[in-house]
């Protein structure tokens, strides 16, 4: 089932759409193995998950970056937090750049977070890497100072 929230910023304007919606999923008799909640380049994912962790178990927060806009990413507030809250980092698009590229992004990212970085090509990651580690259980990786929810990256 897919359920896709378009009219707004999911720190603002469609904050009790999202909980509505998830409550909905959460409510179905059928069996539910995951509930993956994709929030784009343009929130902050620590209060996202704070909201949604009233209602269901955390399992992590994943961050995507492309190899080559890491020093984008980094040049902005909003993208330093999203790299700060991750639990796993998939580098992506590895494929375009150079080797030297791929190990200085590596390290790029390494001074934000302490979180694994998997590098991919077309976004393909093995599932066993992303589904059911608990990383939020565990405390690996992300900073989760989770604060409010605001879409200008200020907690």
């Amino acid at each position: 089932v897919t359920k896709e929230l378009t009219n707004g910023c999911v720190c603002c304007d469609i904050k009790t759409d999202l909980r509505r919606a998830v409550l909905h999923v959460l409510e179905r008799k059928q069996h539910l193995d995951y509930l993956v909640i994709e929030t784009s380049g343009a929130a902050d994912p620590r209060p996202v998950a704070a909201d949604l962790h009233q209602l269901c178990r955390l399992d992590m927060l994943v961050t995507v970056v492309d190899a080559s806009a890491v020093d984008n990413q980094l040049s902005s507030r909003l993208g330093i937090s999203q790299l700060a809250a991750a639990d796993f980092v998939l580098l992506n698009k590895c494929d375009l750049v150079q080797d030297s590229e791929v190990t200085a992004a590596v390290e790029r990212i390494a001074t934000v977070t302490t979180a694994k970085v998997e590098q991919c090509k077309h976004g393909q990651v093995p599932l066993e890497l992303l589904m059911d580690v608990q990383a939020q259980a565990s405390s690996a990786g992300g900073d989760h100072d989770v604060g409010t929810m605001s879409h200008d990256g200020a907690l």
